[in-house]
């Protein structure tokens, strides 16, 4: 009798489960073919829930299974792409059925334009500072870019507002506010003892690590 209930009670869960899944995920279907995909109009009301002003370009690839689209952002020019494509949904190995899945790279687009406006100025400071520079792919991090020299922070820290100078104006979007710029000693490292300063784009200036630290920390008790 016991494992009998244990049985009817493994089946609730996954019933339970599934048909949370189904509820929480969009509309879920058997067949592929009955899956829609997004229209050029449905893309826009995505966009203008999910992302700033953007005008369509044109349809970059369509098929049964997917569509890309190409808009330009209104504020800045770039250009970036919103997918809508099939997919077979599946949790701990169930078949769930297909479903559409929108998706949009404006985010890794946003990132490669501020760098196209910093790429002029990069490579003139690093010829006449002596230093190399590294961009962090993403906006979600504290740091967007890095720069790699034997001389103090300190010593570059007029170069390094250039930069963010430039970070500051292209940033229409106000994505970046409170991005920071690390200065490493020497070449390329990951070891946080070799950090140098850290130049914070809200303040306009570049801080030691003990400051930085102390600045994060007390951003992140009053986020609490």
């Amino acid at each position: 009798m016991r494992a009998v209930f244990k049985k009817m009670s493994v089946i609730m869960l996954i019933t339970a489960l599934l048909a949370v899944c189904f509820c929480s995920c969009g509309e879920t279907f058997t067949k592929k073919e009955d899956v829609k995909l997004k229209t050029v109009m449905e893309t826009k009301d995505y966009i203008k829930k999910n992302l700033p002003g953007a005008n369509y370009v044109k349809t970059e690839e369509e098929s049964d299974d997917k569509v890309v689209y190409t808009f330009m952002d209104k504020e800045c020019g770039f250009k970036f792409q919103v997918t809508s494509e099939k997919y077979r949904k599946e949790m701990e190995g169930v078949d769930l059925g297909y479903a559409e899945k929108t998706t949009d790279n404006w985010a890794k687009a946003y990132n490669e334009y501020i760098q196209s406006k910093l790429s002029e100025k990069e490579d003139e400071l690093k010829e006449s500072m002596g230093f190399e520079y590294e961009h962090y792919d993403g906006l979600d991090g504290d740091v967007f870019m890095a720069v790699f020299t034997d001389k103090p922070a300190s010593d570059i820290e007029a170069s390094v507002r250039e930069l963010a100078d430039i970070i500051k104006e292209a940033d229409k979007h106000k994505k970046l506010t409170d991005k920071e710029i690390w200065c490493w000693k020497g070449e390329k490292d990951d070891n946080y003892d070799n950090l140098t300063g850290c130049y914070l784009l809200a303040e306009n200036k570049i801080v030691d690590k003990k400051t930085r630290d102390e600045l994060v920390k007390d951003k992140d008790s009053s986020s609490k």
